[in-house]
């Protein structure tokens, strides 16, 4: 019985979890809960869910993330993107790199493409115009080789070389042709 009640009340506990949302009204972006009520005064050009109670921000020219009751928690960057495998793309002045849940840039913006992670792995451009892929890390796993690249999609990746398609897993081996 008490395990029962327990149950009910852990049940009845989560159930009266205040959700958050990003909503426009008159041109300005806010934020309201589950109920309705506006939770923040702030008013922004845009706003978008990231992860919970962050929210990725658009405010004169620069996105940034907020975060409900504490406010900004990462640099401005050209653009942040959507959580894939815990990581986020970012663009600042040409480079791209990845910050996490929290804000920080925990890849460096080394790259001059990115593309978000996939099955682990994210598909980058270095310096030298090459595509390889590192993981979540930024450690290299697949060495850059390649004149164009395509994200993993289950377990395998469409990439050119010497004006020659191939189908690689993602250890970084041929596997067609």
């Amino acid at each position: 019985m008490k395990n029962i009640i327990l149950f009910l009340l852990t049940l009845t506990l989560l159930s009266c979890t205040v959700q958050y949302y990003p909503v426009k009204v008159d041109d300005t972006a806010r934020i309201i809960d589950s109920r309705g009520r506006e939770v923040d005064a702030r008013e922004f050009d845009d706003i978008q869910p990231f992860d919970g109670k962050v929210f990725r921000v658009y405010q004169k020219n620069v996105w940034l993330l907020w975060q409900l009751g504490v406010g900004v928690i990462s640099d401005e960057y050209d653009f942040i993107g959507s959580l894939k495998d815990s990581r986020a793309i970012v663009i600042k002045e040409g480079k791209y790199g990845y910050i996490d849940r929290t804000g920080q840039l925990v890849i460096p913006l080394l790259y001059t493409y990115g593309a978000p992670f996939s099955e682990g792995l994210a598909l980058v451009r270095n310096t030298n115009g090459h595509t390889g892929y590192i993981n979540v890390l930024g450690r290299t796993v697949i060495p850059f080789q390649y004149d164009e690249a395509l994200p993993f999609n289950k377990g395998a990746a469409l990439v050119t070389k010497d004006n020659k398609s191939l189908l690689i897993n993602k250890k970084g081996d041929i596997i067609w042709p």
